[in-house]
């Protein structure tokens, strides 16, 4: 019977392409809402249901007022991949081919969905063709009973219409990928001079252009902060997996670029292939004009924009930078830091529409009972924002119940969202790992399989506490002329905290023929500006005005650093072994089992202060009156104050990094802190060096050296807890003469010839502090 009506189908179209007059008083398509689809028309249809089917989202609408015969005829040659069902007058049948849907008769007010889907497999875009066809009723005694039915004559032809069945999407792709920019500005201040054509980059790693493969760039887009006056380049080039810099895949011009977005389109469509490289670049180039006053921020020559979405930032290049006072050659490329620079490609590709990944978390301490909110990343891998989410918490095997929470101005596509999600202390004392899985988005099943979206991370519940100290770390140089409320701020912040402020000031904002103490060597945390502070590699702020701008409302940063719960207890030691180095010993008391951290070594010297031109300290501020400026704390520096001068000789600098554990190349040599223990403590050396540089060296006070260690947080970066040690003052054994103390003096500190604090007196030469603050050897027999 199939066959029979295989071949009077194929018969029928044969009859029916000598003329297909299209009837519209008998049928028509309408819409959902009941306007009417015109005959010719093409619909596009990209979204994909609950239940895994692309609708036809068509009516099909008798005009006649009288019954009519009817079926769908329906060309899917194209389908790539999955099943197709019709369901169109009341009757419902697969089709794996091209075909009829079900003839039927249907009433003179009908009026109905055609409820016919594509169910994909994959993703994927094609076109099918629909087409209503009238057939003449037929009448027959059935049972005693005049029965109707649909004959096998086509009598007239409705309308025709084309369904694009799109899974593809055209979406911006970039360290984000909204149409936000910033309107602030940015530039780089301390590697240019005077008017420079700069090219930056903005790298896209491979992680990220998982989600790109196989889609195609056809434009390229840039956002500046400014007009800018001169024709930009774009470019688009690749890193290798063996980390070379690839050639230039595709590169265009804006010719007159304006402030905003300007959009380029490329000459030939670039195809994504992951498995060709380990990265994209994406950059441009532009000219940046520096001002003369100092200022990192100046808006009428910086023009960058760099955007902030979220939580996170990738890598950012330049070449053409050619400064001889930083060491910079025009030929090389330099990394900048992580940020989110304001350049796009336009792709289109298959693209998950509802799509969440948790990123794994920090591990978290609890006390026993406590339940507290934390932080987990959400990165949304799908084209639809995220303003819903479900997911399960798996603790050491055990599944939760299914929890959702709404996402406020959640991430778009490839953006990073700080989700906010409870955490409760475990019953019992000890550590456990946690998991979360996204189970919805929006409400609809998790397109991304449940074993890549799932973040883990370690969860202690104990009643032990650690000490806390808090980094510090201050970008700043002798030739920063608003530096002086840098070391303002500095100063205050160790005089109110003397145990808990861990200080560190590098001098990276001039180069070594400008500033004694520069230290290229020491890892900069991301700052650029100067000055400006890390907070235990947490927060940036101003040294002294903090993040509000408040006088001395750096304090308000630093507490709330300090009120932070660390993972970990941290102590060190020095031991000189000879004149110049020293031996750094760290103490480790882990709260969670099995953690592994990094750790940094640094020499800080105090009292730092020399003659000339390298050790004089610019100060911008005494070109202004203290009611000016606005605080009294800063005064001094101001019109009329004790140091309201240009240039600030023999100064004294405190907190200064004068040796560390990275080498050159910005590697850190010192051991990490694998699998801690939660029930030992464990230790940690490395031996640091003093400078050798003469100036610099002549001014260090074997006393006025501090070891400073950090231990940072392997996850991200940030600094756990830190610990200082003052060294006591070098002695060469080759000179020791013995010496008695008087019975009066007061010893507060007791130490050994290599360095080591002693808990009381030993035989043999002991070094000991006076209560007044002077050192003497004394021979204990």
């Amino acid at each position: 019977m199939k066959k029979f009506f295989t071949l009077c189908a194929s018969l029928l179209l044969s009859f029916g392409a000598f003329a297909q007059d299209v009837d519209l008083e008998s049928f028509i398509f309408t819409d959902l809402e009941g306007n009417e689809v015109k005959d010719g028309s093409t619909i596009v249809v990209n979204t994909v249901n609950e239940e895994g089917q692309m609708v036809v989202p068509l009516k099909a609408k008798n005009m006649s007022g009288e019954e009519q015969a009817v079926s769908m005829y329906e060309t899917i040659d194209q389908m790539p991949n999955g099943s197709w069902q019709t369901c169109a007058f009341g009757n419902c049948m697969i089709l794996n081919g091209t075909g009829y849907s079900p003839k039927n008769i249907v009433a003179a007010d009908y009026n109905t969905d055609i409820q016919t889907e594509w169910i994909p497999a994959e993703r994927g875009t094609w076109e099918a063709t629909l087409q209503i066809h009238i057939f003449n009723i037929t009448t027959k005694k059935q049972f005693g009973q005049t029965v109707k039915a649909a004959g096998d004559e086509i009598i007239a032809y409705g309308p025709k219409v084309t369904v694009r069945f799109e899974s593809t999407k055209t979406v911006n792709m970039g360290s984000y990928s909204s149409d936000a920019y910033a309107t602030q500005g940015s530039g780089l201040p301390n590697y240019v001079s005077g008017s420079t054509t700069v090219t930056i980059y903005q790298e896209i790693p491979a992680e990220v252009l998982k989600l790109f493969n196989g889609a195609t760039m056809k434009q390229l887009r840039v956002a500046f902060a400014l007009d800018q006056s001169t024709a930009s380049k774009v470019y688009i080039m690749r890193r290798t997996w063996d980390d070379q810099i690839g050639p230039v895949l595709a590169e265009t011009t804006i010719e007159s670029p304006k402030k905003g977005w300007n959009v380029v389109d490329l000459d030939e469509p670039l195809t994504i292939n992951t498995s060709d490289y380990a990265a994209l670049w994406l950059g441009f180039t532009y000219t940046q004009t520096n001002s003369n006053n100092g200022q990192q921020y100046y808006e009428e020559c910086f023009p960058l924009s760099i955007y902030a979405p979220g939580p996170q930032e990738y890598g950012m290049y330049a070449s053409g930078l050619n400064n001889t006072s930083y060491g910079l050659n025009a030929n090389s490329i330099y990394y900048l830091g992580a940020a989110n620079l304001s350049v796009q490609a336009v792709v289109e590709g298959t693209f998950m529409d509802n799509a969440g990944r948790l990123l794994d978390y920090n591990s978290i301490v609890l006390r026993p009972g406590e339940e507290i909110e934390s932080s987990i990343i959400l990165w949304n891998q799908g084209t639809e924002t995220i303003n819903e989410l479900s997911y399960v918490v798996t603790a050491d095997g055990v599944a939760s119940d299914e929890q959702t929470i709404a996402v406020n101005n959640g991430p778009e596509f490839n953006e990073f969202f700080e989700l906010s999600v409870p955490f409760k202390a475990a019953s019992v004392n000890g550590t456990e790992k946690r998991v979360f899985t996204v189970t919805k988005v929006n409400g609809k099943p998790n397109e991304i399989p449940v074993a890549e979206s799932a973040g883990e991370g370690l969860v202690a519940t104990t009643d032990r506490t650690v000490k806390k100290r808090v980094a510090v770390e201050e970008f700043t140089g002798t030739g920063c002329g608003w530096c002086p409320r840098g070391i303002v701020g500095m100063e205050m912040m160790r005089e109110a905290y003397p145990d808990e402020f861990v200080g560190i000031a590098f001098h990276q904002y001039s180069n070594a023929t400008r500033d004694a103490m520069y230290m290229p060597e020491y890892p900069n945390p991301g700052l650029s500006g100067a000055p400006s502070c890390m907070i235990d590699r947490q927060a940036t702020v101003d040294p002294y005005y903090g993040s509000n701008e408040a006088n001395f409302g750096v304090k308000d940063v630093f507490d709330m650093a300090l009120q932070q719960q660390p993972k970990a207890g941290l102590e060190v030691k020095g031991e000189w072994t000879d004149d110049s180095t020293i031996k750094a010993t760290a103490t480790i008391e882990s709260l969670i089992d099995g953690e592994s951290y990094d750790i940094e070594y640094s020499l800080i010297a105090d009292s730092l202060t020399g003659t000339g031109n390298t050790w004089a300290q610019s100060n911008y501020y005494y070109q202004y009156t203290a009611a000016q400026v606005g605080s009294d704390d800063l005064a001094p520096f101001c019109k009329g104050g004790a140091n309201g001068k240009s240039t600030l000789s023999n100064w004294v600098f405190n907190d200064v990094a004068i040796a560390t554990s990275f080498n050159s190349d910005g590697v850190n040599q010192a051991q990490k802190v694998v699998n801690a223990p939660d029930d030992d403590t464990i230790e940690n050396t490395y031996t640091l060096s003093l400078p050798t540089k003469a100036a610099l060296k002549k001014a260090i006070k074997s006393d006025k050296v501090w070891v400073v260690a950090l231990l940072v947080d392997s996850y991200n970066g940030f600094v756990i807890n830190a610990a200082k040690f003052r060294m006591p003052e070098y002695v060469d054994p080759s000179g020791i003469e013995s010496t008695e103390r008087s019975a009066s003096d007061e010893v507060v500190e007791r130490y050994s010839l290599d360095g080591r604090e002693l808990p009381s007196t030993q035989k043999g030469l002991n070094i000991v502090r006076m209560a007044d603050g002077s050192v003497r050897k004394v021979m204990v027999k």
